[in-house]
C-alpha cells in the first residue's frame, strides 16, 4: 500500500515539472560568477628616434680629436655611451655649457653646444652676452679708436658652436660649411638628453671623440663662417676650458 502511494507521489512531481515547463516557467539554477574587471590600462609611451646629425658633418672651422685617455679614465673594463656622455657633460657644465643637444651619428652620437659669443682670442664673453646672438655696441668713451673703426666697418662679433662626435668610424667633412641659421637650429632640433636605450650601448675600443668647431664672424646682420678658423681646434678647447676639465 505504501509503495502505491510512493509511486503516486513520484508521478505527481513529474507531472508538476512537466506543467511548469509547458507553461513557460523555468527552474532557476545557480548562475556563474561575473568575470573579473579588466586590469587598468597602462599609459602609452611612443618612442621617438633620436634625430640624425648631418652626415658627413658640414665643413668645420677647426677640428681636434680628443685624446682617448681623457674619456677612458674611469677604471672600468668596459664603457657605455652613458659613461662617456657623463664625463663630457660634467666638463661642459663646469665650463658654462649647461644646455646641449643630442643627435645620432653612424655607430654613436653627437653632442652640440649652444651657440655662444666669444672674444677674438677664443675665450667666451662674460656674463649674459656670451649667450646673446646680438653683437654688443662699443662705447666711444671706452675705446675711441675702435669706435671710429666700427663706424666704417661695422661692429664685429665672433660666435662658436662645438660639436662632439662619438663614433668608431673615420669620416670626412662636407664640401660646404653650414649656414648660421642651420647652426642655430642644431640646438633646438636635437634631443635634450641621451636616450636611455642608446646610453646602454657599448663604447668600444674603436670609438673616438672628435670635436668640430664652427666659428662665425658677424658684421651688422651678416654672419660668415671662418674657414679655416683663426685658431686651431685645440686652442678653442683650451680657451673654453673644456680641454683642461676633461683631464681632471
Amino acid at each position: 500500500m505504501s509503495s502505491f502511494f510512493s509511486l503516486k507521489g513520484l508521478i505527481g512531481v513529474v507531472l508538476l515539472h512537466f506543467f511548469l515547463v509547458a507553461s513557460g516557467c523555468s527552474v532557476k539554477t545557480a548562475s556563474a560568477p561575473p568575470p573579473p574587471p579588466p586590469p587598468p590600462s597602462e599609459p602609452l609611451y611612443y618612442k621617438i628616434a633620436m634625430p640624425d646629425f648631418e652626415w658627413p658633418p658640414p665643413k668645420a672651422s677647426a677640428v681636434k680629436v680628443i685624446p682617448d685617455e681623457f674619456l677612458r679614465r674611469s677604471g672600468k673594463d668596459s664603457l657605455l655611451f652613458r659613461d662617456v656622455d657623463h664625463i663630457l657633460s660634467s666638463a661642459l657644465d663646469q665650463c658654462g655649457y649647461s644646455e646641449c643637444s643630442y643627435y645620432a651619428v653612424p655607430g654613436g652620437f653627437a653632442v652640440v653646444t649652444r651657440i655662444e659669443q666669444i672674444n677674438s682670442d677664443g675665450t667666451p664673453k662674460r656674463g649674459d652676452s656670451r649667450w646673446s646672438v646680438k653683437t654688443p655696441p662699443i662705447s666711444p668713451f671706452s675705446d675711441f679708436p675702435q669706435y671710429l673703426e666700427v663706424l666704417f666697418k661695422g661692429n664685429p662679433g665672433y660666435y662658436r658652436v662645438i660639436v662632439f662626435i662619438f663614433t668608431p668610424y673615420g669620416f670626412t667633412q662636407g664640401a660646404k660649411g653650414p649656414s648660421r641659421e642651420a647652426v642655430e637650429g642644431w640646438f633646438s632640433k636635437g634631443f635634450n638628453v641621451l636616450p636611455v636605450e642608446e646610453g646602454k650601448l657599448l663604447y668600444t675600443k674603436d670609438h673616438r671623440c672628435t670635436a668640430m668647431i664652427y666659428e662665425f664672424k658677424k658684421i651688422s646682420k651678416q654672419a660668415i663662417q671662418i674657414i679655416p678658423g683663426r685658431l686651431t681646434g685645440k686652442a678653442h678647447l683650451e680657451r673654453s676650458r673644456v680641454w683642461l676639465l676633461l683631464q681632471l
